[in-house]
């Protein structure tokens, strides 16, 4: 097979050897890529195309993306045709297969029992008339038990690898910092937050009904305004949601679920206190690193 994905739509600028390409993730620190690293990857139970690892083919500067996912960037080799399904990319399935296959020939192919499912022979068929692959309309869980991941290529995401079994297929190479200073919350901390703010919508309709209070004359929208409503009602001063929460017995509101999936969303694009925007960089001036804590790279990549 001449090299894959070589000179790929002219922007993949990587060298690609045999049947592996280049592949990129971005996070937040040092810490989560030495524990990908050693202990692997802890996947989250949400994504667009079912819990999996998510992937960019190429590089390419995005403060956006700097600002959404983090400024370390992580390098893999990825093997690209060990049960990868690919969909959306004519020219990426004629360089893997030598010609363009359709999700049923590949299928076919590489996992012929996977057409027996109802699930996935219904959607093989629906993709008969439309090339458009949203992770709503795919069996994910059903297509997980037959391929190792997906390349996918959409114009809301680009061209992405979900990688549902990395065990034989991906190996980190090397890992970047990016020259930018935005700080992040640890998924812990983001988990926590979230639980307290959900936590304090609960514990201010249980006040309201305790005491009843009116909501069109009372606001209980911050720590504050409950200790203040409480202490009102003859109950002890209270400063901490904990404490609140102990008095209502109501402590169960603030156990964090570790398990709770973390949204890249606008709120965490936005909150940085810095801007780093005008700083330039690109694939070429960072220095990939060889070695992450006491671990040389590279290293292949499981699930945690």
């Amino acid at each position: 097979m001449k090299l894959l994905f070589e000179n790929w739509r002219g922007y993949l600028n990587e060298r690609v050897y045999g049947n592996l390409i280049t592949v990129y993730s971005r996070t937040t620190s040092e810490d989560i890529i030495a524990k990908i690293a050693t202990e692997g990857w802890k996947v989250g139970s949400y994504g667009d195309y079912g819990p999996a690892i998510y992937m960019v083919y190429g590089f390419e500067p995005s403060d956006y993306a700097d600002r959404t996912y983090g400024t370390h960037v992580m390098k893999f080799a990825l093997r690209a045709n060990n049960k990868l399904l690919i969909l959306g990319d004519e020219e990426a399935a004629k360089k893997v297969f030598g010609k363009e296959l359709s999700a049923e020939e590949q299928l076919k192919l590489f996992a012929p029992e996977s057409l027996e499912n109802k699930y996935i022979a219904k959607w093989v068929e629906s993709t008969r008339q439309s090339k458009i692959f949203s992770g709503g309309a795919i069996p994910i869980e059903e297509l997980k038990k037959y391929i190792n991941g997906i390349l996918l290529y959409s114009s809301k995401d680009g061209h992405m690898a979900i990688i549902y079994k990395p065990d034989g297929v991906l190996t980190m190479l090397s890992w970047a910092k990016i020259p930018k200073d935005y700080k992040f919350k640890s998924d812990d901390d983001a988990r926590k937050e979230k639980t307290y703010e959900y936590a304090m919508e609960e514990i201010a309709e249980a006040v309201y009904d305790k005491y009843q209070l009116d909501g069109w004359d009372i606001e209980l929208d911050t720590i504050e305004d409950i200790t203040a409503a409480i202490l009102d009602q003859g109950g002890p001063y209270l400063s901490t949601l904990e404490d609140i929460a102990k008095h209502l017995g109501l402590e169960d509101l603030l156990d964090t679920d570790p398990d709770m999936p973390i949204y890249r969303d606008m709120d965490r694009t936005h909150s940085h206190e810095k801007d780093y925007s005008d700083i330039k960089y690109d694939k070429g001036s960072l220095s990939w690193k060889k070695e992450i804590g006491s671990t040389t790279l590279p290293q292949k990549v499981k699930i945690a």
